[in-house]
């Protein structure tokens, strides 16, 4: 696959433009200025995200386009990345840093993050706090240099865009991504709630990825409903899940406000929480600098209030979701 062969899918067209020319421009750098690097560094993936989802799912509902930019996934590997957390997390793991400096740091986060266990209890006295604070210190001019946007070289830009094109990314935006956006959870939990009979975990992942039907124990729910007539409904939902696109269908509102109430919370764990106000005039800076809007982002909800309740909202979704999905369950 060539450089020209990102502009297949819109999403990966808009990421190749960060790639080029950066994402720290105008009224986003003067937000920048305002925040900790570290908080800046997090919130230019939550800067991007909202349109890159609506685009992604847009590119889902026509998986041909997909399909030709990555080729046809491949099963055995594909249910591996469902099957094994461990196995899906050392391949995400070693494949974001070849995307740059920045994701290099975000992986690093991740892993200091994981390391913490739950989440929800980290405060600046624990470990995982220390270990961000020396991450941050370690490549503070590597975030300054991002920040700043240096440029990068042409064989950084040639391993980006050979990472775009593997396998791992492939199931990481047509699968993890719209997990995490669509249904607040993680692929390999629903996929093991699946593989239990869950209708309603069927109905999600069949609706997202055909690719299933190559899994023995997901054909078998499948096959089990159709013989048995308790199962009547249940197995005309899980037919009509695989001539449907994914659900529910979200605006740009519902999407901004979901990252919004997830920047929220990853920036308190980062030991710098952002305010609702604050996380809209991120959203502004975006609307601003990337043309959508000369004064502000009109998706979001005109009153500041209702938008700072709608983040509390999310985040609180975020937190409850977490605490019923212990380590032990990703392992």
């Amino acid at each position: 696959m060539t450089k020209n062969g990102v502009h297949e899918c819109r999403f990966l067209r808009r990421n190749n433009a960060f790639i080029e020319n950066g994402i720290i421009q105008g009224a986003l750098k003067a937000w920048a200025s305002e925040n900790p690097p570290i908080v800046v560094l997090v919130s230019q993936l939550a800067a991007i995200l909202p349109e890159t989802i609506v685009e992604l799912l847009d590119d889902i509902g026509e998986p041909q386009k997909l399909t030709k930019m990555f080729g046809e996934p491949e099963p055995s590997f594909w249910l591996r990345m469902y099957r094994s957390y461990a196995v899906f997390n050392r391949r995400i793991s070693e494949m974001i840093p070849m995307l740059g400096t920045a994701p290099a740091i975000y992986a690093q986060i991740h892993e200091a993050l994981r390391g913490a266990g739950n989440l929800t209890q980290i405060n600046s006295e624990t470990k995982c706090t220390h270990k961000l604070d020396e991450i941050l210190t370690h490549h503070y001019e590597y975030i300054q240099d991002d920040l700043d946007n240096k440029p990068i070289s042409e064989a950084q830009r040639d391993t980006i865009f050979k990472t775009l094109v593997t396998q791992d990314f492939h199931f990481l935006v047509r699968v993890v991504l719209p997990c995490v956006v669509l249904y607040r959870e993680h692929s390999v939990l629903l996929y093991r709630k699946a593989r239990l009979g869950h209708p309603d975990s069927l109905d999600k992942l069949l609706r997202l990825d055909k690719m299933l039907l190559r899994d023995p124990s997901i054909n078998k729910w499948i096959y089990r409903y159709s013989q048995k007539t308790a199962g009547a409904r249940t197995y005309e939902m899980l037919t009509e899940a695989l001539r449907s696109p994914p659900r529910p269908h979200l605006s740009r509102q519902q999407i901004k406000i979901r990252v919004a109430g997830a920047l929220s919370f990853v920036t308190e764990v980062l030991g710098h929480r952002l305010s609702a106000p604050s996380i809209q005039n991120l959203f502004d800076a975006v609307s601003v600098d990337y043309g959508k809007d000369d004064l502000r982002d009109y998706d979001l909800p005109d009153a500041p209030e209702s938008f700072s309740q709608a983040v509390r909202r999310e985040r609180n979704i975020l937190l409850s979701k977490l605490k019923k999905a212990s380590p032990t369950k990703l392992s």
